[in-house]
């Protein structure tokens, strides 16, 4: 499966292993991570270090995962940006809203 859920203490890392994340894989990271969500999961770490491309779509899943984080009063931290994603945050201003980090121990150990 193309997008991986694990846990760790209390984060719940999703991992996009593909390198072109689009629509064909939108819906399955939605799903995820509401079940995450709807198994009390709050803190999260979206993995995107094999991620060579993002399409719109699949920007739109990451924005309306990141609503219903914030709606069940949870934290994102997004990590492992290649240089064709993190232009894709930027252009969109998407970079000024979510915390980005590194790699994944820095967001790891930025959760309170």
């Amino acid at each position: 499966m193309p997008i991986i859920s694990e846990n760790i203490n209390d984060v719940s890392i999703i991992l996009a292993d593909i390198k072109r994340a689009t629509v064909i894989n939108a819906e399955d990271f939605k799903n995820i991570v509401q079940f995450e969500l709807n198994d009390g999961n709050t803190k999260f770490i979206f993995d995107l270090k094999t991620c060579e491309f993002i399409d719109s779509t699949f920007l739109a899943a990451i924005v309306t995962s990141y609503k219903r984080i914030v709606e069940n009063k949870g934290q994102l931290k997004i990590v492992g940006f290649k240089p064709a994603v993190r232009s894709m945050f930027e252009l969109t201003s998407l970079s000024k809203i979510f915390d980005i980090y590194d790699n994944e121990q820095k967001a790891l150990m930025s959760f309170k």
